[in-house]
C-alpha cells in the first residue's frame, strides 16, 4: 500500500493554497521508498470568508488516496531505480 504526503504553495497574491498530494510506493511498511507519483491537487483559499469548507479538503485528500491505491493496484511494470546499474 502507499504512503501518502502533501507539498503546498502560496499563491503569489497569498490568498490560495495550492496543494499536491503525492504517494510513496513502498515494497514492504519497512522498506524505502521506490516510486512517488503525484496522485492529486487541491486548492484552498487563506481568507475565512470564503464558502470553502474543510470538507472540500478532506475529499481532495480522499480522492488522491483513492487515486493511488487504484495505481498500484493496477501497476504493471517494474521500473529500474534511477541509481542502479
Amino acid at each position: 500500500m502507499p504512503w501518502a504526503g502533501e507539498l503546498y504553495a502560496m499563491s503569489e497574491d497569498e490568498r490560495t493554497m495550492y496543494r499536491l498530494y503525492f504517494i510513496e510506493q513502498r515494497p514492504g511498511w519497512d522498506k524505502p521508498t521506490d516510486l512517488i507519483i503525484g496522485s492529486g491537487i487541491g486548492v484552498k483559499p487563506v481568507s475565512e470568508s470564503s464558502d470553502w469548507a474543510s470538507a472540500d479538503q478532506t475529499k481532495d485528500i480522499h480522492d488522491a488516496m483513492d487515486s493511488g491505491v487504484t495505481r498500484c493496484e493496477n501497476v504493471r511494470a517494474r521500473w529500474r531505480r534511477w541509481n542502479s546499474a
